[in-house]
C-alpha cells in the first residue's frame, strides 16, 4: 500500500520547501503554487473568497483568477465539456442525498483528516440537477515546473467528496495546452470518459487516515457513505494524490479535473484544497 504521507520515505512535514517557499510558510496558506514565467503566485481553494473570485457570489463558472471552466474546452479527441463546474460558498449543495456538508477544513492540510470546516468554507462541485451524464472540465492556472527536481517529490494533492447514489467519475490530467485536456504532448491526457489521464492514489474507505488506498485513472461511483449535513466520519473528505514526476522540467503545465455526472441528480462530486508540492 503506498504511503501518501511521505515523499521518498520522508514525511511531508519534513520537506523543507514547497515550490521554492519554506514548507511551513506555504502550509499556512494552503494552495500556494508558483506561477509560470515569474508571475504572481496563486492562492487557491483554501479560503472563503477563493472559489467565488471577484464576483462576490457563488455560481456556475465562478472560479479563482487564472482557473478556467469552459464548455468550449476539449476533454478528449473532439469531445468538449457540456457544462461548467459550480462554486459553492459553503454548506450543502441544493439537492438532498448528495454532496458534502461543507468544504474541507483547510487547517487540516495534507497530513490531517477529512473533517469539514465551518459552514462558510467553500468548494467547487458538479451540480447534477437536470444535468445527467454531463462532462465538466476545470483547470488550474499555468504552472511552471522548470526548476522542479525529477526525484519523485513533485505531487498534486487534493481533497474530494463523492457522496450520492448516482455518482459519476472524477479524473485528473495534465497538459501544456490551456484549452485541451486531451492534448497528447505531456502524455497525461484524457483519451476517453474512463481512459487516460494521471493515476490517482486515493483514500478508499472511512478510516479517515489514509491507511487504505486505491489507485486508478478515475475515482468512480459513490465513495463517502454520508454527506449533505452529516458530520460523521463517514461524511469526511478524502485525499487524492497524483505523481507529477514526469512533468519536472516543464515550463508550462495545466492540471485538469474532469467530472462526469451519473444518471441522476445525486451526483454532486466536489474538490477542495488543491496543493502542488515539489522540491527545487
Amino acid at each position: 500500500m503506498p504511503d501518501i504521507g511521505k515523499i521518498n520515505s520522508v514525511a511531508i512535514g519534513s520537506i523543507s520547501k514547497v515550490n521554492n517557499q519554506t514548507f511551513s510558510d506555504s502550509f499556512k496558506i494552503l494552495g500556494i503554487t508558483k506561477a509560470a514565467a515569474g508571475g504572481t503566485a496563486t492562492n487557491f481553494l483554501g479560503q472563503q473568497s477563493n472559489w467565488v473570485a471577484s464576483s462576490g457570489k457563488a455560481g456556475l463558472g465562478f472560479v479563482p483568477t487564472g482557473w478556467q471552466t469552459n464548455t468550449t474546452d476539449t476533454v478528449f479527441s473532439s469531445t468538449t465539456a457540456d457544462r461548467q463546474w459550480t462554486s459553492d460558498t459553503g454548506g450543502t449543495t441544493p439537492s438532498s442525498g448528495t454532496g458534502p456538508t461543507a468544504g474541507h477544513n483547510p487547517l487540516q492540510g495534507i497530513n490531517g483528516n477529512g473533517s469539514e470546516g465551518s459552514s462558510t468554507v467553500d468548494y467547487i462541485y458538479t451540480e447534477a440537477t437536470s444535468q445527467f451524464n454531463k462532462r465538466m472540465l476545470l483547470r488550474t492556472p499555468e504552472l511552471d515546473f522548470t526548476n522542479a527536481l525529477s526525484n519523485n517529490t513533485l505531487k498534486l494533492y487534493f481533497w474530494f467528496h463523492m457522496f450520492g447514489s448516482n455518482m459519476g467519475s472524477l479524473g485528473v490530467a495534465a497538459t501544456d495546452n490551456s484549452t485541451s485536456a486531451g492534448d497528447t504532448t505531456l502524455g497525461l491526457h484524457f483519451t476517453g470518459d474512463t481512459t487516460g489521464g494521471a493515476t490517482i492514489t486515493f483514500w478508499d474507505d472511512n478510516s479517515d487516515d489514509g491507511s487504505s488506498t486505491s489507485s486508478a485513472v478515475r475515482i468512480s461511483g459513490q465513495q463517502q457513505t454520508a454527506g449533505h449535513g452529516s458530520t460523521s466520519v463517514d461524511a469526511h473528505w478524502r485525499l487524492g494524490v497524483v505523481d507529477l514526476n514526469s512533468l519536472a522540467g516543464q515550463s508550462s503545465v495545466y492540471i485538469w479535473f474532469f467530472g462526469k455526472t451519473g444518471g441522476g441528480f445525486r451526483s454532486d462530486m466536489a474538490i477542495d484544497d488543491v496543493l502542488v508540492v515539489g522540491e527545487e
